[in-house]
């Protein structure tokens, strides 16, 4: 089994781009909570699976006649350090960070593209990327890094952190963080992180009570029945209950009223690109963004019909 040798006291990077205040807690050497095993396990195969993986990536570099190391040490912040991070490859000649990182899927995780932007922006580079490997199928996906975009972002956690560590308030939590949410739910300084929090109080919605009984009640009915006419009929008249009480609420916001909770939740519209309709108005995709799309499987399609005898 190989050794994790790293240096990894202190605050660490990879936390930091995930949760800046668990950076600080680690920074000001504040004890945590022991990872359970099922956790630890969980950390190693992912880290057995990085090194392997970091290991092709230099192999395959070294047969380009590129250079490339392990574990290469980045003092953040650049000019003035208060730790240090371990790029999982390095190309020295070419100033270029690779991470290395296991996902179902191969898909990006957001922290990952932060982490290693932020080991450029200290490196000076101009350039970045992350290789996702899907531990289930060994596929890979090499994501460039835009990494010029995340400058303001990385600053601002390199500032919070520091700050924290010299005597200033701890950074704020994400949005939305509580303790059943990630990484929370998985961080080793939970218990001291939320002893004093308390979840936000509910608002009141005097003189709904009807309304949003019957909201409950339909919920619980659309849940039970079959798909058909009697549904549309349950989804329709639901409809009408949450356009009432719509502009009474604040998104995000709790209510209770006559024993039923309800909070109403924005949701952005979801983006999407059409390949087929670029390519039908004659652009074509820049080779720097051929890496972000993936393909379904392709599939067959049957249709049998029996003709009449």
């Amino acid at each position: 089994m190989t050794t994790d040798t790293r240096n990894l006291t202190g605050a660490r990077w990879s936390s930091a781009v995930m949760c800046p205040r668990m950076a600080a807690y680690q920074a000001l050497d504040v004890e945590g909570e022991p990872y359970s095993e099922e956790t630890l396990r969980r950390f190693g195969r992912g880290t057995r699976i990085g090194q392997a993986m970091a290991a092709e990536i230099i192999e395959g570099l070294a047969a380009q006649g590129r250079e490339a190391v392990a574990e290469y040490e980045v003092p953040w912040p650049k000019d003035d350090p208060i730790s240090v991070g371990h790029i999982d490859v390095y190309v020295p000649a070419e100033n270029y960070p690779i991470e290395v990182v296991s996902t179902e899927g191969c898909t990006l995780p957001p922290n990952k593209a932060r982490q290693v932007a932020g080991y450029a922006l200290n490196l000076g580079a101009e350039k970045a990327a992350v290789v996702s490997v899907d531990p289930k199928t060994g596929e890979d996906r090499v994501y460039p890094i835009n990494v010029e975009s995340f400058r303001a972002e990385v600053e601002a956690i390199e500032d919070a952190v520091v700050s924290a560590m010299r005597g200033g308030p701890l950074p704020e939590r994400f949005d939305g963080a509580h303790p059943g949410a990630f990484p929370c739910s998985q961080c080793p300084f939970l218990v001291g992180c939320f002893a004093n929090w308390e979840p936000p109080p509910a608002g009141r919605l005097p003189g709904c009570e009807d309304d949003l009984q019957r909201l409950a009640d339909l919920e619980r009915e659309i849940k039970r029945t079959p798909r058909g006419d009697h549904v549309l009929e349950l989804e329709a008249e639901r409809d009408e209950i949450r356009q009432k009480l719509r502009g009474l609420m604040e998104p995000g916001q709790d209510y209770i009223e006559a024993g039923v909770r309800v909070r109403r939740t924005e949701v952005n519209g979801r983006r999407s690109f059409s390949f087929s309709a670029a390519e039908a108005a004659g652009f074509a995709l820049p080779a720097d963004l051929l890496p972000f799309i993936s393909e379904g499987k392709p599939s067959d399609r049957w249709t049998v019909r029996e003709l009449e005898r």
